[in-house]
């Protein structure tokens, strides 16, 4: 049997970005160890972030533009363009 994939969404910078690392990857191990689901914890990246600083909206450009996403209003991406 195939296990769904959750992902896991809470809040990043409102608060302690820390603690709400923590709280993923708390809620990722319960549900690994559940057996029933794949998680998918996208707050990992804040141990990247950790070892690797990098300004917000430098990430945010490089990635969304690496993954070719379209998700950001044309003002905000000119804005990210010109950095």
């Amino acid at each position: 049997m195939k296990k769904p994939t959750v992902y896991i969404a809470s809040p990043y910078s409102k608060g302690d970005p820390a603690a709400n690392a923590h709280f993923q990857c708390k809620i990722f191990d319960e549900l690994l160890s559940s057996g029933l689901v794949l998680p998918v914890a996208p707050l990992w990246s804040h141990f990247q972030h950790m070892m690797f600083p990098r300004l917000y909206k430098e990430l945010l450009a490089k990635y969304i533009k690496a993954r070719g996403f379209n998700c950001l209003n044309s003002k905000k991406k000119k804005n990210l363009a010109q950095k």
